[in-house]
C-alpha cells in the first residue's frame, strides 16, 4: 500500500474521500489487483481513505496474521480512517436502505455510512454495486 496518503478528516471539503469495502481491504492486504487503481487516484487529488467498522470486522473474520497486521498498520498509519455508529438515526436509515433495497445488514451499514459521509464506495461487490449505485457515487476499482 502506497504510504504518501495525506491524512486528513473525512469531513474535509476540498478532499475526494473513499469508503473500501471489504472486499477492496482483501485485494490491498494481498497486493493484488486494486494497487495500481489507488496510485491514479492519489496522484491527481488530494484523497482520503476510510472504511466502515463492520468491513473491519468481516475482514477480520477470515484474514490470516499477515493480513491482520497489514489492516492494523493501515489504520495506525492514519491513512485509513474507520468509521462506526454514533447515532440513533444511523441505526435507522441503514434499516430503511436495508429494506428499500434488498441489501444485508453489513452492506446496509456501510451504504448508510457513504450517504451520511458523502463518500464514494469502492467495492467489487457486483450485487452491491448495483444496489448501491442508486444512492450514493460508487467505483468498482477493477472494472
Amino acid at each position: 500500500m502506497p504510504s504518501h496518503f495525506k491524512e486528513k478528516s473525512v469531513l474535509s471539503g476540498d478532499m475526494l474521500t473513499y469508503l473500501l469495502d471489504t472486499n477492496i481491504l482483501i485485494d490491498l492486504a494481498t497486493q493484488k489487483n486494486s494497487a495500481s487503481f489507488f496510485e491514479k487516484i492519489i496522484q491527481s487529488k488530494a484523497t482520503t481513505l476510510v472504511t466502515s467498522i463492520i468491513c473491519v470486522a468481516e475482514f477480520l473474520t477470515k484474514s490470516s496474521r499477515e493480513e491482520e497486521k497489514f489492516l492494523k498498520k493501515f489504520i495506525e498509519s492514519g491513512e485509513l480512517e474507520v468509521i462506526g455508529f454514533q447515532f440513533m438515526q444511523e441505526a435507522l436509515k441503514a434499516g430503511e436502505l436495508r429494506k428499500k433495497l434488498g441489501l444485508r445488514l453489513p452492506d446496509a451499514i456501510v451504504l448508510m455510512t457513504c450517504e451520511n459521509r458523502s463518500t464514494t464506495l469502492l467495492t467489487h461487490d457486483k450485487e452491491f454495486f448495483q444496489k448501491a449505485k442508486s444512492v450514493v457515487k460508487s467505483i468498482d476499482p477493477f472494472s
